[in-house]
């Protein structure tokens, strides 16, 4: 195997809504990164649940970023393309 290609350790199918299956072959790196966000003690095993609830928070969290990024670069946007008065137009009339 080339060095830079991961080694999985488990493979799991993990059932999700609708009848789906999430299928998901894990480095020892992501099982150690899961027992770390979970608190578990190494004779705790990670569970489907540990599995499914990590993922789906983390893509949740990167689509609710994504999603903010991009309502606050439409609000720039807009702003930047409100008509700003002139220097000479704020003194005008004072």
């Amino acid at each position: 195997m080339p060095m830079n290609e991961p080694a999985f350790v488990d493979v799991r199918k993990i059932p999700v809504r609708d009848g789906d299956v999430l299928e998901i072959s894990m480095t020892q790196e992501f099982i150690d990164l899961l027992r770390r966000h979970f608190e578990l003690s190494s004779d705790q095993p990670v569970i489907d649940d540990h599995v499914r609830m990590y993922l789906f928070g983390a893509v949740g969290g990167a689509v609710d970023r994504a999603e903010r990024e991009m309502h606050d670069a439409r609000q720039a946007r807009d702003v930047v393309g409100v008509r700003q008065p002139s220097h000479r137009e704020e003194g005008a009339g004072s």
